[in-house]
């Protein structure tokens, strides 16, 4: 009865139609979420330069709003949205990108930026390549069921 008061644009498929690979990739991107806030508030509350200056706020709010987007993403995957699925890699490639720009830090700094960082860039990797392969990818694709994804 439910969906008769919602767009067929908006209708969500069901989990128990989702991939096992698909559902897998849900559950390491939670992890990576929450091992990027932790390396976060860990950076903001330890390292001296991001604590002592007005700039532990920025990241404060830059984290925020990152997770928030990154719960919304992690979301669509598991709704079968591909919007999410490209905002996944998206987010990947700047992640790389800041990793690439700071690696004297991330390598000389404290080991736990650099475990915390090799471990969250290990699981998007496989994340990625679990919803871009084909089991995945299928995921993604609209069928005549269900409303047509992004």
């Amino acid at each position: 009865m439910l969906h008769t008061f919602f767009p067929k644009h908006l209708t969500l498929r069901p989990p128990s139609d989702r991939p096992p690979v698909v559902g897998l990739a849900v559950r390491l991107s939670w992890m990576s979420l929450l091992l990027g806030t932790l390396n976060s508030i860990y950076a903001i509350g330890v390292a001296p330069g991001i604590a002592a200056m007005e700039n532990g706020k920025v990241v404060l709010v830059l984290t925020v709003c990152i997770s928030v987007v990154m719960v919304l993403a992690i979301v669509g995957i598991s709704n079968g949205r591909n919007w999410a699925r490209k905002l996944s890699i998206a987010f990947f490639v700047l992640g790389l990108h800041g990793a690439v720009s700071r690696l004297d830090e991330i390598v000389n700094g404290p080991t736990v930026y650099f475990v915390f960082d090799i471990a969250i860039y290990l699981i998007d990797s496989i994340v990625l390549f679990l919803i871009y392969s084909r089991p995945g990818a299928l995921w993604f694709r609209p069928t005549n069921d269900y409303a047509k994804s992004l």
